[in-house]
């Protein structure tokens, strides 16, 4: 289900400042453009029919989506796009242990490129240190440094 974004249709592209009339001058294939704003009424971006379909412009996002044959798909991707900006970047691995009496993950400063990597060092840990209950394998922001 898509968020509840406000579309309000664009009647006058000068109105709505250089770059809109811009974006429309270039597409004369347009044949319907909305003004799209997110829940805080704040200005997101645009959302255009023309002949290929739906598509949009979302100002965080910096770049056209493909076309999308209905609005409400083309407001599905947007949802999706929007989320995986908001998703924490992910720049590497780290390997999490519970030893006795941990209620939270303790981590070292080791951080691996890819989640088999992480993994295989976490098994190769808990077989040397016998402290170790469980261990598992989160993401992490860090650059990989093994």
């Amino acid at each position: 289900m898509s968020k509840p974004y406000t579309l309000r249709p664009i009647l006058d592209p000068e109105a709505e400042g250089e770059a809109v009339a811009e974006i429309l001058a270039n597409h004369p294939e347009v044949t319907r453009s909305f003004d799209l704003r997110d829940v805080d009424g704040d200005p997101a971006g645009i959302l255009l029919r023309g002949p290929e379909g739906w598509w949009f412009f979302y100002d965080s996002l910096r770049r056209w989506s493909p076309a999308y044959p209905t609005r409400s798909e083309a407001l599905v991707a947007l949802d999706a796009a929007v989320e995986a900006l908001s998703a924490p970047l992910v720049g590497s691995y780290k390997v999490g242990v519970k030893t006795p009496g941990d209620r939270d993950w303790v981590y070292n400063a080791l951080r691996f490129p890819t989640v088999d990597t992480a993994e295989e060092y976490g098994k190769d840990l808990a077989w040397r240190w016998t402290a170790v209950q469980s261990y598992e394998v989160h993401p992490s922001e860090d650059a990989p440094n093994r």
